[in-house]
């Protein structure tokens, strides 16, 4: 998969299929946390940023974990999945899938898929 033309900086976005839970994405930059439950384009402004997910399970949210696609398990010991990120200039599209556990299972920067 390539882009026709190059996909501007600073954006996250994050599509999620399988699954009816409600997920939203935890955006973390200048010692600042915010939410997006949508899954519309949302703009970076600062130079570090953090991107993690949440889950809704019985109203509680709790964070989507680092997950193994080679062996297709949650790896042990859990650890919460934190991207790191240059606001200025990534772009990254997040692709989530349940049903259950929902996790990351790609995620594409400027050029297409990363590996």
């Amino acid at each position: 998969k390539q882009y026709v033309v190059p996909p501007p900086p600073g954006i996250v976005i994050f599509d999620l299929k399988n699954t009816t839970l409600h997920v939203r994405m935890v955006v973390r930059e200048k010692r600042q946390t915010q939410y997006f439950d949508t899954q519309s384009p949302i703009t970076l402004s600062g130079n570090r940023c953090e991107v993690s997910f949440q889950v809704r399970i019985r109203g509680t949210w709790k964070d989507v974990n680092e997950w193994d696609a080679m062996s297709k398990s949650l790896v042990v010991p859990q650890k919460k999945q934190v991207y790191k990120l240059n606001g200025q200039k990534d772009f990254r599209w997040f692709h989530l899938e349940g049903p259950y556990p929902v996790r990351v299972v790609g995620v594409d920067d400027e050029n297409g898929p990363m590996q």
